[in-house]
């Protein structure tokens, strides 16, 4: 069984051309079909194939989903509309400023969205070379500073450290922790309860 979800003109595009006998269970306002699918979707969805055969539209709550229960019908909705059932529902705050445009997460898949991946993959993978290379010389000299007079290396506190420290400069390009401040100290009691 497959379904796909979209909005309903993409839905019922697939529909008109794959089938001209699809069925459309009766509807409730606002909540779709959602009642009627129930606790066992699976089941529902066996019988009414039993009954209406294997392409159907259904409308849970807002979003519009065709199921196909068919293999044959499957991939001929797979190979000639893969597009439509890969794209994603932008929601309506990415619209506000034109963000669905140009953000990877709502384009379509087409050259823009593949060019802007390959850019991300790229930046993102040299990013963590060089961040772990900062971090490793980072963890050496905090090392080396324990050894030149004499501490006890802290393991829990190094560790808290440079894991503070990848997930700080990940988010907010910062450093948040340093090697035996006692802020950092104070943010490992809090976090260690």
């Amino acid at each position: 069984m497959f379904s796909c979800t979209g909005n309903k003109f993409m839905v019922q595009e697939i529909i008109n051309q794959v089938s001209s006998r699809a069925f459309s269970h009766s509807k409730f306002p606002i909540i779709g079909n959602l009642l009627q699918v129930g606790q066992n979707p699976h089941r529902t969805l066996a019988k009414l194939y039993k009954t209406y055969g294997p392409l159907m539209h259904l409308k849970l709550g807002s979003i519009h989903t065709t199921v196909v229960s068919s293999p044959e019908r499957a991939k001929e909705v797979l190979t000639k509309h893969d597009q439509a059932c890969s794209g994603r529902a932008v929601p309506s705050a990415a619209h506000t400023m034109d963000h669905h445009k140009s953000s990877i997460p709502w384009l379509p898949v087409a050259n823009k969205w593949r060019a802007l991946r390959k850019i991300m993959k790229e930046q993102v993978s040299l990013m963590h070379q060089l961040d772990g290379n900062d971090r490793l010389v980072q963890l050496h000299n905090d090392l080396q500073e324990c050894s030149n007079s004499g501490r006890v290396v802290d393991i829990r506190e190094i560790g808290f450290k440079t894991t503070l420290n990848l997930l700080s400069s990940t988010l907010f390009s910062i450093d948040f922790a340093h090697f035996d401040s006692s802020l950092t100290r104070e943010m490992m009691e809090m976090f260690m309860l």
